[in-house]
């Protein structure tokens, strides 16, 4: 699975979102073509603009190409009004029409200029005429970035609410290893992602969700599990991190990269998974909203009474395997109403009663229920088999019930953030 080509990309996230790319001289720079790239391809329209120092790494003709957009550099600004009497090609316009400015890389030099509101070159000055949300992401040497001076510009930017993406510990261009290498231009378009579509119902609400396969052991080797890829349930983490929701994603599996905002645990059996949900259980945050617990985890319903350390030998076995097994226990009905908002998610076979079954979970535990607000149905077919990207899914609530057709599980989670606001949870 390509998780840009096959689930982001198609639904143009981006789409008529306007974004300013400034590019300052750093040999970080070729990262930022990267980065045009990926916004380019979400749906964004890019204007960059570049310093000085960033044309001697790369050529405006190589953003020129990817950003479909002419560059705006110290050399080509013009003041004159165009046909449709807008100011045309400058830092003033160019600033004015930006839903969200990004700055990659920002060299020291450029971040001690902005820090001090400081309009002495093209980017600066673009950056003092913006009043779009920012998106910082400095390069730098080590040396430079630990200066005292520079970490008191970067308090500076912080304090204006200003964002910004940590840098790396990498190999760096003086050849020695540190931290001070630009985010990854994936980073900052999840970041760029969040930024745009955050929603306000969502927004800095706690969320736990919990996906894949519970791995219950045999021996040092063999284990009972079963198909669940966990795609759904990091495409649902990704729909609640865009939205600007505070994500914990409990998981024995992880198909698709993740920004650094979602907090991610890995797990294997019922015994991790349950350790787990308890233990971001007590970091929730409060919140005017309760927090919304999404169990997409297949976690399984029986296991081996007994385990193994060891690799079981067939001299061992003999000719027949016989595995005693126990009941698991039920974790979504084991949780406690009161403290989530309950979205339960159930894969079924049976066409028939497939309906019927997942009602049932809305139903309260004394009446053999789980206590959920929302159930999320997925009919197994053929055509969709476990580890598809594509979910048709049915949802209930005790007031709604909506169906969600074929799509890709990306585009199937906002729809269930939809029918989740929409229900008021």
């Amino acid at each position: 699975m390509n998780f840009l080509e096959d689930l982001f990309y198609p639904l143009r996230l981006l789409e008529n979102k306007r974004v300013l790319l400034l590019v300052s001289g750093s040999i970080a720079a070729y990262k930022s073509l990267e980065l045009t790239r990926l916004l380019f391809k979400s749906g964004a329209s890019i204007q960059v603009v570049m310093s000085k120092g960033a044309k001697k790494f790369i050529k405006p003709l190589s953003f020129e190409a990817l950003s479909h957009h002419k560059v705006l550099h110290d050399c080509n600004e013009k003041w004159y009004y165009n046909h449709q009497n807008k100011l045309h090609h400058n830092h003033i316009a160019c600033a004015a029409d930006a839903d969200l400015l990004i700055f990659a890389p920002l060299s020291a030099n450029s971040l001690s200029k902005i820090a001090h509101a400081l309009a002495d070159n093209i980017i600066s000055a673009t950056f003092l005429a913006c009043a779009s949300p920012k998106i910082l992401t400095p390069s730098m040497n080590t040396n430079m970035l630990n200066s005292p001076i520079i970490q008191s510009n970067l308090k500076r930017l912080k304090d204006s609410n200003h964002i910004i993406l940590d840098t790396k510990n990498a190999l760096l261009a003086c050849d020695t290893k540190g931290d001070g290498a630009m985010a990854e231009p994936l980073e900052i378009l999840f970041k760029a992602a969040q930024t745009l579509l955050k929603d306000a119902y969502f927004e800095n609400r706690e969320v736990i969700v919990m996906g894949g396969a519970s791995i219950e052991k045999i021996d040092s080797v063999r284990v009972i599990s079963n198909l669940s890829s966990g795609i759904q349930a990091s495409a649902l983490a990704l729909a609640l991190y865009f939205k600007g929701a505070k994500v914990t994603l409990i998981a024995s599996s992880f198909p698709t990269p993740l920004p650094k905002g979602i907090a991610s645990v890995s797990v294997s059996d019922t015994a991790s998974y349950e350790n787990a949900l308890n233990n971001a259980t007590n970091n929730l945050q409060k919140h005017a909203l309760k927090p919304l617990l999404f169990n997409l985890a297949a976690i399984s319903d029986y296991l081996p009474k007994t385990s193994f350390n060891h690799k079981l030998k067939k001299s061992e076995i003999g000719e027949t395997l016989n595995i005693e097994c126990v009941q698991n226990k039920d974790l979504l009905a084991s949780i406690n109403p009161n403290q989530f908002v309950k979205i339960g998610f159930k894969a079924e076979d049976d066409q028939q009663n497939a309906i019927k079954n997942a009602q049932n979970l809305l139903k309260p535990s004394q009446d053999n229920g789980k206590d959920c607000s929302v159930v999320a149905l997925n009919l197994i077919k053929d055509s969709r088999p476990f580890g598809s990207l594509e979910n048709e899914l049915w949802l209930f609530s005790h007031k709604k019930t909506q169906k969600i057709p074929s799509m890709n599980k990306l585009e199937a989670s906002f729809k269930i953030l939809d029918f989740i606001k929409d229900n008021a949870l």
